[in-house]
């Protein structure tokens, strides 16, 4: 099913996800299963429902060369369409050298390429700033405005940095609006970019520490069978844990308290919502880069 053919039979849900349906227009390879329906929560946030049951086939686990990757073969619910990927600012960076080259490398494709990330990016949340969750802003303005001055010291000895000049990032300081926009733009791959990119329909998946599907490169398979009425769910970590490491990973990487029907049965057991003195702020994570042929 093609994004033409979705419009007209979901008709009545054409305005509440026009924006990031136009994102998938031009891709020829763009594919929802039929059994599913895009469900708007509320102004910012949407779900996928199952409104027919979709079976799973047998698990089956798939090693790459180093016996590190686990994939499964499941029904594919949706092929998705990539927006961005490789070492943009979605996960999290293993060094503060690694930090610097990855918000510079985002800085130069929004700098140089403004309107193509706006168009790429259209109906993420947040929409606009002040829609941003307050203690997300309130971190990630300091996160962003910090570095921003690290990558011009940095202009000229990196080389990944090749290409941008200090005029062009301290021309976007003295321009207010737009520096606000290129600011909202990585609050928008933040929050809705994970396992490797920002995809044009995965944002829309809701989470879950017990989700029924994966995403596989560009493809959603289910991993469990799903029944009707049941909301279909990605795990945006990516990874287990316990609980407290579950929900402080959520809220330091997506800006959420994790309600999902796992947690609510961990929580009602008793166990612990502490994080681990220990636990990994820097949970190793495939990142995100935009180039423009990505965008073309």
């Amino acid at each position: 099913m093609v994004v033409h053919d979705f419009l007209n039979n979901f008709p009545q849900k054409r305005k509440a996800i026009e924006p990031i349906l136009n994102n998938l227009r031009e891709s020829k390879f763009w594919y929802l299963d039929p059994r599913l329906r895009i469900v708007k929560l509320s102004h910012d946030n949407y779900c996928v429902q199952a409104i027919e049951d979709i079976p799973v086939e047998e698990v089956i686990k798939i090693y790459d060369e180093n016996g590190e990757r686990e994939e499964y073969r499941g029904v594919t619910i949706v092929k998705d369409s990539l927006l961005c990927h490789d070492q943009f600012i979605t996960g999290a960076c293993l060094s503060s050298d690694e930090s610097i080259v990855t918000v510079g490398i985002t800085l130069k494709h929004l700098i140089q390429n403004l309107k193509k990330f706006q168009n790429a990016l259209r109906g993420l949340h947040p929409r606009k700033i002040d829609e941003a969750p307050k203690i997300f802003d309130k971190e990630w303005r300091e996160f962003f405005f910090e570095h921003l001055q690290l990558v011009k010291q940095n202009i000229g000895i990196k080389e990944e940095f090749e290409g941008m000049s200090l005029e062009e990032i301290e021309y976007l300081e003295n321009d207010k609006e737009r520096l606000e926009e290129v600011l909202r733009l990585t609050m928008a791959i933040k929050l809705n970019g994970f396992v490797g990119g920002v995809y044009g329909l995965a944002c829309l998946f809701n989470h879950s520490c017990e989700e029924n599907c994966e995403k596989i490169d560009e493809k959603i398979v289910t991993t469990r069978n799903i029944k009707a009425g049941d909301f279909v769910c990605l795990n945006y970590m990516g990874f287990d844990d316990t609980l407290g490491n579950r929900r402080k990973y959520l809220m330091e990487h997506f800006a959420f308290e994790c309600e999902c029907s796992r947690c609510q049965r961990e929580i009602m057991a008793g166990m612990s919502l502490d994080a681990d003195e220990e636990a990994d702020d820097v949970m190793e994570e495939q990142e995100v880069t935009v180039t423009e042929k990505d965008l073309e």
